[in-house]
């Protein structure tokens, strides 16, 4: 369905197009003449792929809306991008039959919501003159969901690893201006309430006491083995006796 109403859509948009105001693709590749754009401009191509954009010029910078739409054979969707005198700036869309990709863009940056929807990684989340900042969910339904927060770019504070497979939160993970640093915390996932490992972290090396265990029933653990790191080296392993 969707390709059916691309196909019409570059159909329509292309019978609408003036000899004056259309492209060709060497006219849309060479720099100097498109110096001297100005106005609105289409581009209509069907080989190999069915493509039609609809663009606008301020004096040979790209500005204002532009559409695109294709149809390959791969995938076929159409393309939103808003332009200010030759940068980003406003409103992207991205929306095809494996992808969905929306957002604003503010002098060149991303800055807004974003959300980024694929059969492999998706992402939801905020920027701020291009770099992440608060809160941020990275998922592959039906596998995981990781969130967490950025500050400044940079992951920051406690991130959860949340395995839907097996429907049990796997990991916490604390960061320090995108570093690991401090503790992490690894669940059993027999029993998503026992431990079974403690790490510890500093400027994204391990350091300190490491702990790994072993359930000896439904509400506790034993303590098996301690290794000690400092500043990213192993200093010793400890196995603890069995009592």
């Amino acid at each position: 369905m969707r390709t059916n109403i691309v196909i019409l859509l570059f159909l329509f948009l292309c019978s609408l197009t003036h000899a004056q105001y259309h492209l060709d693709y060497m006219q849309l590749t060479d720099s100097a003449f498109m110096e001297n754009t100005h106005g609105r401009y289409f581009y209509c191509r069907n080989i190999p792929n069915d493509t039609v954009r609809w663009m606008y010029f301020h004096h040979g910078l790209k500005d204002k809306q532009w559409v695109s739409f294709f149809d390959n054979n791969i995938d076929s969707g159409i393309k939103v991008e808003t332009y200010k005198k030759g940068k980003k700036h406003g409103e992207w869309l991205l929306y095809t039959r494996f992808r969905t990709n929306s957002g604003n863009y503010k002098n060149d940056k991303k800055h807004s919501k974003w959300v980024d929807y694929s059969p492999y990684i998706s992402e939801e989340g905020y920027y701020k003159r291009g770099k992440r900042v608060g809160y941020w969910k990275i998922y592959n339904l039906p596998y995981y969901t990781y969130t967490g927060y950025y500050k400044n770019g940079l992951k920051e504070g406690l991130w959860e690893y949340y395995d839907k497979e097996l429907d049990y939160l796997e990991r916490i993970e604390s960061y320090k201006k995108g570093l690991k640093d401090g503790k992490w915390i690894y669940y059993n996932e027999d029993n998503p309430k026992l431990i079974r490992r403690i790490e510890y972290y500093k400027a994204d090396k391990p350091d300190g006491v490491w702990e790994y265990y072993t359930p000896i029933s439904e509400e506790e653990v034993r303590i098996d083995m301690k290794v000690y790191y400092k500043d990213g080296e192993l200093i010793e392993k400890e196995y603890i006796k069995k009592e």
